[in-house]
């Protein structure tokens, strides 16, 4: 800025006292305005690269508190049509929480033996030890039966487990939950 002010000034000055035409009259006045209009549009150059620096600094600055500290996951529990169990993993770092659980997909999937269509549907949460850390149910009427409170309130805290999906082949249940 204190550089396009003294190239003003002494833009000026030369023009006002070097630049005259035949009739020995003074043009200086013409290339004045040109000169400031010259000036206000580096001025403007340097506002709009300024808002456009400080625009991306506030994004970077608000995106900090979703980028790592919480994650997202996704997890995935089936039973494939031989009726092959496929659990899926659960890893909860040290110093960590698995919260804000959400189902995202639940299918009952058919009875393994007679091929019937199974009406109700759900999946345990287990600890390594094997022990139920968790049951979500919806019966044929569409009633949830959580025993261990509220899935979108429950919490596991740092450790492996296992995530099995209730029914019969075609069975799947897709959870997300956030890592914080």
């Amino acid at each position: 800025m204190v550089f396009a002010m003294g190239f003003f000034c002494a833009s000026y000055f030369y023009l006002l006292f070097a630049n005259k035409d035949s009739d020995n009259t003074n043009n200086a006045q013409a290339y004045f305005f040109h000169l400031l209009s010259s000036i206000f549009e580096i001025i403007e150059i340097n506002a709009r690269l300024m808002i456009m620096k400080n625009i991306i600094v506030f994004i970077f600055v608000m995106a900090i508190p979703y980028s790592g500290f919480s994650q997202n996951e996704i997890l995935e529990a089936s039973i494939d049509n031989t009726c092959n169990v496929k659990p899926a993993k659960i890893n909860v770092p040290n110093g960590k929480t698995a919260s804000s659980f959400v189902v995202a997909s639940l299918i009952s999937g058919n009875n393994c033996y007679s091929g019937a269509k199974f009406t109700d549907k759900g999946f345990v949460i287990k600890n390594s030890a094997g022990d139920v850390v968790y049951r979500y149910q919806i019966n044929k009427d569409g009633q949830v039966f959580e025993p261990n409170g509220a899935l979108k309130e429950f919490k596991l805290s740092s450790g492996i487990y296992q995530l099995y999906v209730d029914g019969g082949k075609g069975a799947y249940v897709k959870l997300k939950f956030h890592t914080i």
